[in-house]
Formats: structure tokens, sequence, C-alpha cells
């Protein structure tokens, strides 16, 4: 479920004011802050593109279960860069374009995996399982932004990013 929920765990932590004093953030509304919230975002869909151009070519090669055990690597290792940045804006960039490259593998190989493996009676259900997982998986990533606001100092923020 993990996987999934990162999209939505960043937009609660970038609000919150243990995270700016964190990353030393600019005041909000200048351009400097603007530019650096919008690339904390944006990593996200840059690691996810290029995350599923490479999940192919490596799925041919060295099959599907071994990929997805590299995903799961990749996302692992990036949540964990993203909750050790403390303060490192540089290193919270590269946690979250990791990150991504491991959901972009996922989200490539995860429903042709299943589709492949599913009976046929049942395929289309299974499949459709996992995209309510998916959904199920972001509205756990808003109630975990959620559960930590009673949380003070840096946990507020570091506990979403490293689940």
């Amino acid at each position: 479920m993990g996987l999934r929920q990162k999209k939505y765990i960043i937009g609660g932590c970038i609000v919150l004011s243990e995270f700016h004093k964190e990353f030393k953030l600019p005041d909000k509304g200048t351009p400097e802050y603007n530019f650096i919230t919008a690339n904390i975002v944006s990593c996200l869909q840059g690691g996810t593109f290029f995350g599923s151009l490479l999940a192919f070519p490596l799925t041919e090669k060295y099959g599907r279960v071994p990929i997805m055990g590299l995903a799961a690597a990749v996302f692992t290792a990036g949540s964990a860069m993203q909750t050790w940045a403390a303060g490192f804006i540089p290193l919270l960039y590269a946690g979250r374009l990791v990150d991504r490259i491991g959901i972009g593998d996922s989200s490539l190989l995860v429903p042709l995996y299943l589709a492949e493996m599913s009976p046929p009676a049942i395929r289309g259900f299974v499949v459709g399982l996992h995209e309510i997982f998916i959904q199920l998986s972001r509205t756990a990533g808003f109630w975990v932004n959620y559960g930590t606001l009673h949380l003070s100092g840096s946990k507020q923020w570091m506990i979403p990013l490293g689940i």
C-alpha cells in the first residue's frame, strides 16, 4: 500500500511549519518558495516516467517477479532517503525521484503480472481489485498526514514520508 500513497503525502508535508523550519524554506508566495516546492512535487512525475520506461526492457530480460522485487527495493531506498533528508533539500529531491522510479516500475508490472497470472474467469476482478487497493492507499495517505498533525518536531513530516 505504501507504494501508492506517497503522491498524497507530500502535499500535507510541504505545508507543515516544521517542514518549513527543517528545510529552511523561503517565505510562502516568493518565487524561491514556489520553485523549491514545485521541484519537490515534480520529482514525482519524472521518476515515475523513467521508472515505467525502464521496467519493460528489464522485465523482458530478467522476468516479472525479480523486477517487481527490485521496484520494491528501489521504492524503499527512496523512502529512506526522503526520511533522512532532514534539512537537505537535494537529498529530498533525490529520494523523491528514486522512490518514484520504483513506483513507475510497479505501475507497469503489477497490473500486467496480475492479468497474466489470474484465471480468465476472474482476471478483470483481480485487476480491478488492484485499482481499489490503490484508491484505499491514497485514502490511507491522507489519514497518515492527518494522524501526525498532533506530533511536534520533525516527526510530523518524517513519519508520513517514511511509511
